[in-house]
């Protein structure tokens, strides 16, 4: 009960902190995932560079921008998966929600964008490629 409480409560500040920019975003984890392992990252193509929005205890607010907008989502730095959610308008402000749980041993991310343009995505995390030299 305790891990439900602090995703709740952490979301909720995120809500808060992302009306900066006009967007906002909720972060939740279901146990017995644990959102100190949790990274989010947004890269909006010609735009906005890879941005860390969150890595386990920092948020950064969700930066504005048009075109391909790439969420990536990252789980004990070993499982990753990614989305790209097409935004027409820079002014187009969005709330964004992203939700980690466990399925039947598969990590899985529901992503939302709702707002202009809404937009919703169910990622399976998998293992990361090891780097070739």
């Amino acid at each position: 009960m305790k891990r439900i409480f602090v995703s709740l409560y952490t979301g909720l500040l995120f809500v808060s902190a992302g009306c900066k920019t006009k967007n906002s975003f909720l972060l939740t984890v279901d146990p017995p995932l644990k959102i100190e392992q949790v990274q989010v990252k947004l890269e909006i193509i010609y735009h906005v560079p890879l941005t860390t929005i969150f890595n386990g205890s920092l948020y950064q607010p969700v930066p504005d921008g048009y075109g391909e907008n790439d969420w990536q989502f990252i789980y004990r730095d070993s499982l990753v998966g990614g989305t790209r959610f097409i935004k027409t308008n820079r002014n187009d402000h969005h709330d964004y929600t992203c939700r980690f749980f466990e399925e039947n041993g598969v990590y899985k991310v529901a992503f939302r964008a709702k707002g202009i343009g809404t937009f919703s995505d169910t990622v399976e995390l998998k293992v990361k490629a090891a780097v070739m030299k």
